[in-house]
């Protein structure tokens, strides 16, 4: 009991909470504490200055020590990239250290209107769903050279297209 704060609040038979983290008896007699820590990573550049991003999806991968973020980035002009973020940690000073790296997808045809992006684990396919229903699919196997691989139109004509998700 030494390790849960004076004047916590009990919440059940179990959990107790201080307003920043909620304290758990465990067998053993032992305390278990659960806390968020939300953390800000440095903003990353991934469209071209004063360019609005309207669309965007993205995974995380890699493990503790070597984390990375793949995400897929659409601005106001139609352009899509591919960006991946790979952090690596000085064990020595604790610190880590993250390079950006992007790829620019092929441009898509004009005056489409791109209402979602949908980005694969692995960050080897990117799906890009229109307003009219149109899906575009791009292999993104070889981070350095993306391609168009299909263009398929998922939804009959005059309906909208509102999301596009992964089932499983």
């Amino acid at each position: 009991e030494a390790a849960v704060p004076a004047g916590a609040r009990r919440l059940d038979a179990r959990d107790v909470t201080d307003g920043s983290a909620v304290f758990s008896a465990i067998p053993g007699n032992q305390i278990r504490r659960i806390n968020v820590a939300a953390r800000l990573d440095a903003p990353q550049q991934v469209a071209p200055a004063d360019t609005a991003i309207i669309a965007m999806d993205y995974r995380r991968g890699g493990t503790a020590e070597r984390p990375t973020l793949s995400f897929v980035t659409a601005d106001a002009n139609n352009a899509i990239r591919l960006a991946r973020a790979e952090s690596r940690m000085n064990i020595m000073t604790r610190q880590m250290r993250t390079a950006v790296t992007t790829s620019e997808m092929p441009a898509l045809p004009a005056g489409i209107v791109i209402k979602t992006l949908l980005l694969t684990d692995q960050a080897d396919m990117v799906l890009v769903g229109t307003a009219d229903g149109t899906v575009f699919r791009y292999d993104t196997r070889d981070f350095n050279a993306p391609r168009l691989a299909e263009t398929t139109r998922v939804l009959p004509e005059g309906e909208r297209l509102t999301g596009l998700y992964f089932l499983i």
